[in-house]
């Protein structure tokens, strides 16, 4: 349950500056469309579609290097010797640690970030001209509350 609870969070954090920054970057949207219509069409999208769909990966990337979703994580070390499976862990190792949820959080983004963006366009909400990269803090981020324009692409 930690890991779908903590997912959601991210992914919802994660999709909302991708929706931000393709009404800042409206250029980068459009390729993002053409990419989509070029290799999707109107079928919907899977996870076979990753190896084809390189724009959306990069932009998916980008979102999550520009904006740290988790940038308060609780330490890890490994407490005693340990081997598991063909893996040796030494006593207190201090090394690079990866999320377990992130495999799932990058299939799950792509899936969100392909349907959404093959049905819909995102667009500056005239009433609300100043938009934020700033995110707001807190145990995981989220950017500064904005209101979009979302228009039906077909």
């Amino acid at each position: 349950m930690d890991i779908f609870s903590a997912g959601y969070e991210t992914l919802s954090s994660s999709m909302a500056f991708t929706v931000l920054y393709m009404i800042l970057y409206p250029a980068i949207q459009t390729k993002l469309h053409q990419e989509l219509d070029e290799h999707l069409g109107s079928r919907r999208p899977t996870l076979d579609d990753k190896h084809h769909l390189h724009y959306v990966q990069a932009i998916i990337h980008e979102v999550f290097r520009i904006n740290t979703i988790a940038p308060i994580t609780v330490p890890h070390c490994c407490m005693e010797n340990t081997t598991f499976y063909d893996y040796f862990i030494p006593k207190f190792n201090l090394c690079r640690r990866s999320c377990t949820g992130d495999f799932v959080a990058q299939n799950v983004m792509f899936l969100y970030v392909t349907t959404f963006f093959q049905k819909y366009s995102v667009h500056r909400d005239p009433n609300n001209p100043d938009l934020s990269t700033k995110a707001m803090a807190g145990f995981t981020t989220s950017p500064q509350p904005f209101k979009a324009i979302i228009r039906e692409r077909y």
